[in-house]
């Protein structure tokens, strides 16, 4: 059996808290319907954001024009850090203050 000191290296590939960020895009109770197994996606996105809350990670929602598509659904605005307003399809223009 190999020791710790032996084992590789860890990549420098692999992800961490510093440089990552849990994004969930637009769980609005309107565009539930046409999302195929609504339900199922925001279960696993609450359960993503479980985790993230657990590693320290931040996260992210997204919400297309809020007023007219209503909030981000409640279990999901409850585990979320912090949610953004969309205005074109594309996510890149919401969040212009997050570092790569």
């Amino acid at each position: 059996m190999n020791s710790p000191s032996t084992y590789p290296a860890r990549s420098a590939h692999l992800a961490d808290r510093q440089r990552s960020l849990l994004l969930v895009v637009d769980l609005q109770a309107k565009l539930l319907p046409a999302i195929p197994n609504a339900p199922l996606a925001v279960w696993n996105a609450s359960r993503m954001l479980q985790a993230a809350n657990c590693l320290d990670v931040p996260s992210l929602a997204t919400e297309q024009v809020p007023e007219k598509l209503g909030e981000t659904v409640p279990e999901i605005r409850q585990l979320v850090g912090d949610t953004r307003v969309k205005r074109m399809f594309s996510c890149r223009e919401c969040a212009p203050d997050l570092q790569p």
